[in-house]
């Protein structure tokens, strides 16, 4: 094979590889569902990109419907806008749980009608406490709400009022105004809660007495009354059996605002027999609860018989406990009683609860304080009050305060709360300024278990001396500074037994060297010629020896 057939078979195949890939591109079928591709997207695998030089093909065939960009589905990896609702699957946030309360107490009912049956309106007004909430910690009025459940009354208006402090118990009146009674059942129910959802109260359940059973078992259907009833005749009025008679206390009264723990008092009542039968066997039997106790007598009184519309009034001596609680406290009056209908003997209870207010007496005692004996002016002082707290409360916010014209470092004082039992004293530290007369007033405040202020003042008359001078202060001229006196006369006498002694010595020592010099007999001698009286002397005393002979000699 020669040159020129190499070279067009090499050219026949570069023509070949150029353009087959063009005809490939052309004959691939278009998918309008997958979109177009954007300008800046990478081009597919095994496309022709300009960059090759190539064109593509006149004949290209284009898809027959080109999705517009509105239609375009969104990449895979594209967010999802800040509405998109989350997978039913997502956990939903977390939020506190309500605090779990007790149920409210009942401290008592009233209902406007002695009795009532199916039909009647009525104003029931129940007052409520709540033993472990105060009314700040319910968030104040404003969160408070109360919701009526179904019950055997309907319709009506319901409102409360508070009747306590922000920091005492959680205590309010529910009036249920013109409700009807729909002739079934006793109950009254309702469910305090908090508009914020912080709090949780179990709903309650109130049966009363007054409400008289509607029974359609007891209807005469043939009865000329129970036609009329239906407009099949005159007359009117279903022909039933009589009501059951119901007891209740219509008044009563223990004496006077409230009863001081440990005192004892009469607890006077009132039964009335509501029902049109009369009652025989009555049982009354009166249970304190924790705070009360019977004085003296028995719980339980017997009567044998009380007329329809009949009243009988009771008394009986009652002791509230020493450590009972400040506030309402309920006793319970349980009647069992029967009665006669239609010559049928029957049973019926009452259960009745009162509320009693009960208060802890005062027993916090503060001693006056003791006065020195001599008070100076400009002096630090110091007076104490002595305490101790008798009572079965705790007495709380106790304060302490000196009035008067003195310096303090604390003029008044927070001491806190005094458990039962607590004793100690309280101080007062002052320095009178002036000498003379200076009126003080030593003040003591706290609240008592009942919540009431009391102020304990102690007036006190003090006579202030002048200061006294300093008894051994003497200036020096020179240097100004004071010099004991004292310390002086110690001082004295030891410098002149010093100098005595000192003086002492040298004159033994001088005598004593006199006398070794000297003869016996020469007494006076002239002190200054000491250093040659030695040699005088000595020449003397031998010419006395000899006996005057020494000159001759």
């Amino acid at each position: 094979m020669n040159l020129r057939n190499i070279l067009a078979f090499c050219l026949m195949l570069s023509l070949i590889f150029s353009i087959a890939p063009a005809y490939a591109l052309a004959a691939e079928p278009s998918f309008p569902d997958e979109g177009l591709l954007s300008d800046t997207a990478d081009p597919p695998t095994g496309s022709v990109s300009d960059s090759d030089g190539i064109p593509a093909p006149e004949n290209t065939p284009m898809p027959e419907s080109t999705p517009s960009p509105e239609n375009t589905p969104a990449p895979e990896n594209t967010p999802l806008p800040e509405n998109t609702p989350l997978p039913e699957n997502t956990p939903p946030r977390e939020s506190n749980p309500p605090t779990q309360l007790k149920a409210p107490e009942v401290l008592g009912y009233s209902v406007s009608k002695s009795s009532f049956s199916k039909g009647d309106t009525v104003t029931i007004t129940v007052t409520l406490r709540h033993s472990d909430v105060t009314l700040s910690q319910a968030g104040g009025e404003q969160n408070l709400d109360i919701i009526k459940l179904a019950d055997s009354f309907s319709g009506g208006s319901l409102s409360w009022t508070l009747s306590c402090k922000e920091t005492e118990k959680l205590r309010y009146d529910l009036t249920f105004s013109q409700v009807k009674y729909n002739g079934f059942g006793k109950s009254l129910r309702f469910m305090p809660e908090s508009r914020d959802g912080s709090l949780s109260f179990p709903s309650l359940e109130l049966t009363l007495a007054e409400a008289l059973e509607y029974d359609p078992s007891k209807e005469d259907a043939g009865s000329a009354d129970s036609l009329a009833g239906y407009g099949g005749g005159s007359g009117g009025g279903y022909a039933t059996e009589s009501s059951v008679p119901r007891l209740v206390i219509s008044e009563y009264d223990y004496g006077e605002k409230a009863v001081a723990a440990g005192s004892k008092f009469s607890l006077n009542f009132t039964l009335l027999n509501t029902g049109k039968l009369a009652v025989e066997n009555i049982v009354v039997s009166i249970d304190g609860g924790e705070s009360f106790t019977m004085d003296k007598c028995s719980n339980t009184l017997y009567y044998g018989k009380m007329p329809s519309a009949g009243k009988e009034s009771l008394s009986v001596n009652m002791q509230a406990l020493p450590g009972a609680n400040s506030g309402a406290q309920s006793i319970g009056i349980n009647c069992k009683y029967e009665y006669l209908d239609s010559g049928k003997r029957s049973n019926a209870t009452a259960e009745i609860k009162l509320s009693i207010p009960v208060m802890q007496p005062d027993r916090f005692h503060v001693s006056p304080p003791s006065l020195p004996e001599t008070i100076n002016a400009g002096e630090e002082q110091t007076l104490s009050l002595s305490y101790v707290n008798k009572g079965k409360a705790q007495v709380s916010n106790v304060e302490a305060s000196i009035e008067g014209r003195v310096d303090s470092p604390a003029k008044s004082q927070y001491l806190g709360n005094f458990d039962p039992g607590k004793s100690g004293s309280i101080g007062f530290v002052f320095t009178p300024p002036s000498p003379g007369k200076l009126d003080l007033v030593l003040k003591v405040s706290y609240e008592d278990a009942n919540q009431d202020l009391h102020s304990l003042d102690f007036p006190l008359s003090l006579n202030v001396q002048a200061a006294p001078e300093p008894m051994y202060q003497e200036l020096d001229d020179r240097q100004g500074n004071a010099f004991p006196v004292t310390l002086l006369w110690l001082l004295i006498p030891f410098v002149l037994i010093s100098a005595g002694y000192f003086w002492g010595r040298l004159f033994v020592r001088k005598l004593r060297e006199k006398q070794s010099a000297a003869p016996a007999d020469i007494v006076s001698a002239d002190w200054d010629g000491w250093d040659e009286a030695p040699e005088d002397l000595s020449s003397e005393r031998a010419r006395k020896s000899t006996g005057g002979k020494a000159d001759e000699v």
